[in-house]
């Protein structure tokens, strides 16, 4: 567990998610805290081929004493870890090595890749042919507008409320005009959309019959 601890750790400093210092620290404290243990438990073994009955109650008090400061030392190695709730990709670096973490502070950001999505606007005059769960047809950027190259999505969201208004809409045409935000989720298991990329998307408003 020592040896798994001291890689985990120099991993972290090669990535400059901690410092020397702060590697040396924590290594040195642990492999303190192990030869305490092991010299606990080699001290036991060695009563217990003839001592005592208080003499053998000592030390497995001391054994007891040494193993719990093996596992105070381990856990505060697992503080140097931030496990993310969710697979994802690091979108940015919000601190650096060596700055102060206020509690519940995010370090990095993080893009979920498992459910990635496209937020479009779409005039007022389309919203009458569109609808949460209507299929949407997504193309990367670069690609040719061929089905092979489409990327089916999904409407999962529409804006309530309309967004770029500079001005008040007063007219027919100028509602018309108007842009609502539209979140489409993408089946994109090639990966092929990455975070903060731009992105062709093709909605399919149903026409209203008379």
């Amino acid at each position: 567990r020592l040896n798994r601890d001291r890689d985990r750790i120099d991993g972290l400093l090669s990535s400059g998610a901690v410092s020397v210092q702060a590697r040396d620290a924590a290594q040195t404290a642990a492999a303190a805290a192990q030869a305490r243990a092991e010299s606990g438990r080699a001290r036991l073994a060695l009563l217990r081929a003839g001592t005592r009955a208080d003499q053998l109650a000592a030390a497995r008090a001391e054994v007891r004493q040494a193993e719990a400061a093996l596992a105070s030392e381990r856990a505060s190695n697992d503080d140097y870890v931030l496990l993310a709730p969710i697979d994802g990709v690091v979108l940015a670096r919000l601190l650096e090595p060596g700055d102060l973490v206020s509690p519940a502070g995010a370090v990095v950001r993080l893009g979920d890749v498992t459910a990635p999505w496209v937020r479009v606007f779409v005039p007022a005059r389309m919203l009458p042919g569109i609808t949460v769960g209507d299929t949407a047809a997504i193309i990367p950027p670069g690609m040719r507008e061929g089905k092979c190259d489409q990327i089916i999505g999904r409407i999962v969201a529409i804006n309530p409320r309309a967004e770029f208004v500079t001005r008040a809409a007063l007219t027919e045409e100028e509602r018309a005009d108007l842009l609502f935000g539209v979140k489409v989720e993408i089946a994109d298991t090639t990966q092929r959309l990455k975070p903060g990329m731009s992105a062709t998307v093709r909605l399919f408003p149903r026409v209203a019959t008379p």
